[in-house]
């Protein structure tokens, strides 16, 4: 942590490896380098064109690892986990706020809500039907998100799908709490 944290954060990823988008964006002729970089508060805009964040949520904070203690209230003190839906305008407010017809968008969320909200079940913190309720509305506000995509130029994009939860390392934790979902 002490080297990352000497270089302003790091990445999610094994560092200094590279993060899926990079991979891709190679394999495509693009290199895709980080919009911002940082911890919470202290983050500084490099101005890349990587805007996807480890542990972010849709469309709320906290998001995954943002703060020690797993439900804080306040910004963000360690992993930087703007929103998606911040993610976008950010590009958009960068890029003229469009997107262009040579790009290939990819957007992947929804794992992190997921995940969030099975830490609030498993605390006590929601009901099942809560956690439920608040799932189906991230998968809605993810929808809206790619539809703002594409109303603004976008004419290739790829939503990516979950990967299998149940096989994480988190996913593999006794839930006893959660055995009625």
């Amino acid at each position: 942590v002490g080297s990352i944290a000497a270089l302003g954060g790091g990445k999610f990823t094994t560092n200094p490896g590279p993060v899926w988008p990079e991979t891709v964006g190679l394999l495509l002729g693009a290199r895709v380098t980080p919009f911002r970089q940082g911890y919470g508060e202290t983050s500084k805009v490099l101005g890349g064109t990587g805007f996807a964040m480890g542990g972010s949520r849709v469309s709320q904070q906290p998001g995954i690892d943002c703060n020690p203690d797993p439900f804080p209230a306040g910004p963000c003190t360690a992993q930087l986990t703007i929103p998606i839906a911040q993610q976008v305008s950010d590009y958009l407010a960068a890029n003229g706020d469009r997107f262009t017809r040579d790009q290939i968008v990819f957007v992947q969320g929804g794992g992190n809500d997921i995940s969030f909200q099975l830490g609030l079940l498993a605390e006590g913190l929601v009901s099942p039907g809560e956690a439920v309720a608040a799932v189906g509305q991230a998968a809605g506000e993810l929808a809206g998100q790619a539809r703002r995509i594409v109303a603004k130029g976008a004419t290739r994009g790829v939503v990516l799908n979950l990967p299998e939860i149940a096989d994480t390392p988190a996913g593999n934790r006794p839930l006893t709490t959660i055995s009625s979902v």
